[in-house]
């Protein structure tokens, strides 16, 4: 009697360890992972773990790095995924059994798994490269910051030339020739001074050799009149 218990008992293991062991598993399916790290799953399989579904259970990240780890122990008669990175990011190590083919699209990265008689499993590490956003900012601070050392500079340059004239030592009438060359970008004529002043020209002469030999004025012959600029 008790063999025979022992018979049936042993009957129904065998029984129930055939009908487990001829569940046969197969799987179509892809890994969409987000820039959040959520994955969403999505194909045809007739496995309960890879059911329509959207989960951040198979990403964790540790500083800059992402790691995706997906594992099913279970033996597949047949599998084929597709593991989809997001956008902008670098393979840093995988580890994905019988990789197909590994494509980019729309600057993600898209790695296509088949086999046959296998577990269902990868992992992978990933990090995010610098976008083109990124570079063109920096760009523009880069540009930005020298264009505000050159303002800087050039501010500072146009004081310390114009401080540089020691405009004191002058007469009223030569501190009206030196401001009509400093108001003209430093350059005028004779007869431009001669217009605007309106004095004689041998008046005009005497101020303007005064500040020649004063070094704040230089005279150039130009044409019928003369070209009045500072000293640089």
């Amino acid at each position: 009697m008790v063999i025979k218990k022992y018979i049936i008992t042993l009957f129904i293991l065998i029984f129930t360890f055939s009908l487990v062991s001829a569940i046969d598993y197969q799987a179509d399916i892809i890994f969409d992972i987000s820039e959040t790290g959520l994955v969403e799953i999505s194909g045809n399989s007739n496995h309960p773990l890879l059911q329509n579904h959207i989960s951040q259970n198979y990403t964790s990240k540790k500083g800059e790095f992402w790691i995706i780890n997906f594992s099913i122990d279970e033996t597949f008669s047949e599998y084929i995924f597709e593991l989809k990175f997001p956008q902008n990011t670098n393979i840093n190590y995988i580890k994905i059994p019988n990789i197909l083919n590994i494509d980019n699209s729309d600057n993600r990265i898209i790695i296509t798994s088949t086999a046959q008689s296998a577990e269902l499993k990868f992992l992978a590490q990933y990090s995010y490269s610098k976008t083109n956003e990124d570079n063109y900012s920096l760009v523009f601070l880069i540009t930005l910051t020298i264009l505000i050392i050159y303002l800087i500079y050039y501010i500072k340059y146009r004081k310390n030339k114009k401080n540089k004239y020691n405009t004191n030592a002058l007469t009223d009438r030569q501190k009206q020739i030196f401001d009509l060359i400093i108001k003209n970008k430093g350059s005028v004529t004779q007869a431009y001074l001669q217009k605007v002043i309106n004095i004689p020209k041998a008046s005009l002469s005497r101020n303007i050799d005064s500040l020649i030999r004063k070094n704040i004025i230089i005279k150039e012959s130009k044409g019928m009149t003369n070209l009045i600029s500072l000293k640089k």
